[in-house]
């Protein structure tokens, strides 16, 4: 059965997460992408220049609160939209910064919570554990082989540990879960809303759509009912953006469809990443790694070796 990653794994295999984390608030705001070139990792802007050169081994792009993950010499610190140190490297491994200002770390082998001064919000006693929803909660593992559930921002439990798999709450109040190899939908009380049927499960977008595969292969998109919305046709898929695009595989090459599984890009891509809250979007072509917009076009010519997805910033 597969087990999601953190973002943090791209230190040391290429990655896509979908990541995929919420834009910032309001407020003027800028937007910076994490790339990779010449095997180190930095900050791009939104033409394309460095605005954090590259210097880390890996990083994880920006939370709403301006802070990001970085690793040197194989340990994870805070940096700020300069690039400097907040939070000295010292950490085995850690996901981005939730809204509520807590993100997950690795230390000595155990997971547990920091503030963004670096200091336990929740002591590292977890085998595993996800970033906190806008719900409140955050998936954790007690221990190796264990189940799953919900812990809040004290680190009690709140939904017991009872999946093989649990994935974050998205703001519809549901998320992914897998039981017995099998993924459905659970609520924030940790009963099925959607009985576990799915091969594979994604979290749900904002338009209320959610990846989803069947039949061992094909990728479609479910509603919050479990009913197929876009029936599973596709290789691969990504979530739905705030623009209401979805990036997905075709017969080998990447395109963008639409809400109703529309193509608004044909596919061409090698790959095609989330779009922002910008309208911009990563783009693989060639062994390459751009930027392209909503009709498909480069804004920032393929040359780095990798891009994630651009992420608000206030300022």
């Amino acid at each position: 059965m597969r087990v999601r990653n953190f973002f943090f794994v791209l230190c040391s295999v290429a990655l896509f997460v979908s990541l995929c984390m919420g834009d910032a608030g309001a407020g003027p705001a800028r937007y910076l992408a994490a790339a990779k070139s010449e095997g180190k990792w930095g900050f791009i802007d939104a033409k394309g220049a460095w605005a954090i050169p590259p210097k880390f081994d890996g990083v994880i792009n920006f939370a709403a609160n301006g802070l990001a993950l970085a690793v040197t010499n194989g340990k994870l610190g805070v940096i700020d939209a300069k690039g400097e140190w907040v939070i000295p490297p010292k950490f085995d491994s850690a996901g981005v910064f939730a809204a509520n200002g807590l993100a997950p770390v690795l230390s000595e082998g155990k997971w547990g919570f920091i503030d963004a001064k670096g200091e336990w919000a929740i002591p590292p006693t977890f085998h595993f554990v996800r970033g906190f929803a806008a719900n409140g909660l955050a998936p954790a593992l007690a221990e190796r082989g264990g189940k799953m559930g919900c812990i809040d921002a004290k680190g009690a439990w709140v939904i017991p540990p009872k999946f093989d798999i649990l994935w974050e709450f998205a703001a519809n109040g549901l998320a992914p879960a897998a039981s017995e190899e099998k993924w459905g939908v659970v609520d924030a009380r940790g009963e099925w809303v959607v009985p576990p049927m799915f091969d594979e499960l994604w979290d749900f977008a904002a338009n209320g759509m959610a990846p989803a595969k069947s039949d061992g292969k094909w990728w479609g998109f479910i509603d919050a009912k479990g009913k197929w919305a876009i029936p599973p046709k596709f290789d691969s898929a990504t979530l739905f953006a705030v623009n209401g695009l979805a990036a997905v595989k075709s017969n080998g090459k990447w395109g963008v469809i639409d809400a109703k599984g529309k193509w608004a890009i044909p596919p061409q891509f090698d790959e095609v990443r989330t779009f922002a809250a910008n309208g911009l979007a990563a783009a693989k072509s060639k062994g390459k790694w751009g930027v392209i917009n909503t009709k498909g076009e480069w804004t920032i010519p393929p040359k780095f070796d990798n891009v994630i997805k651009f992420q608000a910033i206030e300022q």
